[in-house]
């Protein structure tokens, strides 16, 4: 009679302690390794070209040797030889070219030297999308 006087009749509750916690916390870790592990998510990822890779992340390691660009083609759809290009061209003269992605008509920019630029212009508006002279 002397043990139930000194709990009211109540039912008396586990006191949490640290081992407890930390068994919980290790509980939990183990099983979302082990839900991770056993249903991996589906990559929704898809291999890109080399193009694009090294446009977006040129100091990826695939890139190191990676020489970007597309072939350019003249009025006639003719390919532009880089060297026979720079002979004749004169700098800050822009120089109209297909064939640059999206098959879209741009402008060369030969610097001095003469070198061909990194960028070429765009004829087409970015307001309205009409096509500039």
């Amino acid at each position: 009679m002397e043990e139930n006087s000194s709990t009211n009749g109540k039912i008396s509750a586990k006191i949490k302690t640290r081992r407890d916690f930390l068994i919980y916390t290790l509980g939990s870790t183990v099983t979302s390794v082990a839900m991770g592990y056993l249903f991996p998510k589906v990559s929704q990822g898809r291999e890109i070209n080399l193009e694009t890779l090294c446009s977006l992340y040129p100091k990826n390691s695939r890139c190191q040797n990676y020489l970007p660009g597309s072939v350019a083609l003249d009025k006639d759809g003719k390919e532009i030889e880089a060297n026979a290009l720079l002979t004749t061209a004169k700098p800050g003269i822009p120089i109209l070219v297909k064939g640059l992605p999206d098959h879209s008509v741009d402008y060369l920019i030969i610097q001095d030297g003469p070198n061909i630029a990194e960028y070429a212009i765009s004829p087409i508006c970015t307001h309205l999308g009409c096509t500039v002279e």
